[in-house]
């Protein structure tokens, strides 16, 4: 196994810094996804829930939208929030029967159009696609611009519907550590960066060579296309993420927190140490700020800009932030504009003991990179016993 960081994992890293747990960008993991319910022991990972549901910053102030079922304190303030109207809400919960109702599969065999379209096609209002759909949809696929397809709110939905979101107690890096535990050590090279790959055989950039059996693509989307030759004209969504301490967060419970207003660089604002302790060190409280898309600004305006906007929301008590750490993810993901592929319908060999499980042959989200894995693992036995 060849890995050109420092260690395994891709954009799924947690870094230990000072007793805090900085993940590469804000990540979550959908419990709820087939293949990770399959591949990964949760309670190994000791997963840690977020609440079910999400605060939404709209009007200048919080609206909670929460499961009625896990969390029926807070249905009267859904039905009487200024995110949408009460028929949106029931409109939500008829999509959230529906989706629910059909298999996974057909899901993805549905007639596409761009989100915006499929929300306005079903009759949501403008309140509730702008304050919930579109900030919700953003923080999912880090595109302002939600060009996205209707297959992959569908799916997301489901996802929720279906299950809470975590992290594993000990930051998401934890996933790629043990589903690397059955590897023996001396079988995972890194810092071991591909340089061109031809047939079987791969060139490191250090010029040395190493010809195997078969070669398996897990790359970044862009970085597959150029080993394979080919044109790459998808576009990335880039995500910066800022992380702050503090003593106390300014909040009661960790909802996900979205930006539901028209304006401003935030999408979320997330507390990960108040729903898994470990994040940050006795005594504090570890809250990230994440900005997608690309603001035309230095990055110190942009934290300068995504303070004010913190304080706007929190208030004062954000004057006592320390920002500890910033990442920014160029290639964040793959923006799965429509035509998509369908994740069900994709094979992994390209031919010539060639195999692809990366986020070039599918859709962009844990769940389909485990089952594109899965799928190439199986291939590669088959083909190989054969030949």
């Amino acid at each position: 196994m060849l890995e050109a960081d420092q260690t395994i994992g891709g954009r799924v890293q947690t870094d230990l810094v000072d007793g805090y747990r900085f993940d590469r960008g804000f990540q979550v993991l959908q419990l709820a996804y087939p293949a990770a319910k399959k591949l990964l022991d949760y309670d190994m990972l000791e997963i840690k829930k977020f609440p079910p549901g999400v605060r939404i910053r709209a009007a200048n102030s919080f609206h909670v939208l929460a499961d009625p079922l896990r969390k029926p304190a807070y249905i009267t303030k859904a039905l009487f929030s200024k995110v949408g109207t009460f028929a949106d809400r029931l409109k939500l919960a008829r999509l959230a029967v529906e989706v629910n109702a059909v298999s996974l599969e057909k899901l993805f065999e549905k007639d596409e159009m761009l989100v915006q379209d499929f929300l306005v096609s079903y009759g949501f209002s403008d309140s509730m696609i702008t304050r919930f759909f579109k900030p919700f949809m953003t923080g999912v696929c880090l595109d302002p611009g939600l060009q996205v397809t209707n297959r992959f709110l569908l799916f997301v939905l489901r996802m929720f519907v279906q299950g809470d979101v975590g992290v594993p107690a000990l930051g998401m890096g934890e996933i790629p550590k043990q589903l690397a535990k059955t590897i023996t050590a001396e079988r995972i090279v890194c810092n071991a960066a591909v340089e061109s790959l031809e047939g079987t055989t791969v060139t490191l950039e250090n010029g040395q060579q190493i010809t195997g059996e078969a070669v398996v693509l897990a790359t970044p989307a862009p970085e597959t296309a150029r080993l394979l030759g080919k044109p790459y004209s998808m576009k990335s969504s880039r995500e910066m993420c800022f992380y702050y301490s503090t003593r106390e967060a300014p909040i009661k419970e960790p909802f996900l927190t979205l930006n539901g207003e028209e304006n401003g660089l935030i999408n979320s604002v997330n507390f990960s140490s108040m729903v898994a302790p470990d994040y940050a060190p006795a005594g504090s409280q570890l809250i990230s700020a994440v900005v997608p898309g690309y603001p035309d600004a230095p990055e110190t305006e942009i934290e300068k800009t995504v303070r004010n906007e913190l304080k706007e929301w929190f208030g004062n008590q954000t004057d006592t932030w320390e920002m500890l750490r910033s990442y920014t993810i160029s290639h964040a993901l793959p923006q799965p504009a429509p035509p998509s592929s369908n994740p069900f319908m994709q094979r992994s060999h390209l031919g010539n003991n060639i195999f692809d499980c990366s986020e070039l042959s599918t859709m962009p989200a844990i769940q389909w990179a485990l089952l594109a894995g899965e799928r190439a693992a199986e291939e590669v036995t088959n083909i190989l016993k054969t030949s």
